[in-house]
């Protein structure tokens, strides 16, 4: 996804050793139009820790300090001293979401190793992206069957599903006021995706944003 960003005219800047857009056409002008319409972020730096085992509901507590969600349902923890989400994807599987940089040595000192569950750093092997606006359900309709309508995937609801063609996370997490999905993905498939996402959305005033568009829109909630 870095060429696509670079040949799209992103300003790019380091985020946990990281090289992602820090704006593209400016941080306020995207945030005016995810406002209008709907941005398209780039969440690839984030960690990214899958858990899996008979012990997954054990680990979710030990690792985030929470009790696991039920399946098809996220909720916010504290994971090695910082804010993250955890993704129940099945009785006995879930993604573990934190900001970029978390330390691999905090995180796994955090599970106790019992035999029952695996803990796998897939940082680096999962694409992230996450579009949000007005018009993001809409363009998210046009590429996969999963009824994304707030009733059957309101706030912080999450699915495993085929999204043009590919198996992807979804999550439901709005930004700020604005609905916002956030999608996860092999890295392979990250730039297939991302063109994906631009390709319908350029007729509902979709534009590729940067970070700082994003603490703006939070900023103003």
């Amino acid at each position: 996804m870095h060429r696509l960003h670079v040949d799209g005219g992103a300003r790019m800047a380091s985020v946990g050793g990281w090289e992602l857009p820090e704006a593209y056409a400016g941080g306020e002008a995207e945030a005016r139009a995810a406002r209008a319409g709907v941005g398209l972020w780039d969440l690839s730096a984030s960690a990214k820790w899958e858990i899996r085992g008979a012990g997954t509901p054990e680990a979710v507590q030990s690792l985030l300090g929470i009790p696991a969600p039920e399946v098809g349902r996220a909720a916010k923890g504290i994971m090695a001293g910082k804010e993250a989400m955890i993704l129940r994807l099945a009785p006995d599987r879930a993604l573990a979401v934190g900001p970029p940089g978390l330390e691999a040595e905090a995180v796994q000192r955090a599970v106790a190793t019992d035999g029952c569950t695996h803990l796998v750093n897939v940082s680096s092997g999962m694409a992230g992206m996450r579009v949000a606006g007005p018009a993001a359900r809409a363009i998210l309709a046009t590429l996969t069957s999963l009824d994304v309508a707030p009733s059957a995937l309101p706030e912080l609801a999450c699915a495993e599903t085929g999204l043009a063609r590919v198996h992807a996370i979804l999550l439901r997490r709005d930004l700020g006021d604005l609905p916002a999905f956030e999608i996860y993905a092999a890295r392979n498939y990250g730039a297939y995706l991302w063109e994906a996402f631009l390709d319908v959305g350029k007729t509902r005033g979709l534009v590729s944003c940067g970070h700082e568009s994003e603490g703006l829109l939070t900023a103003e909630t």
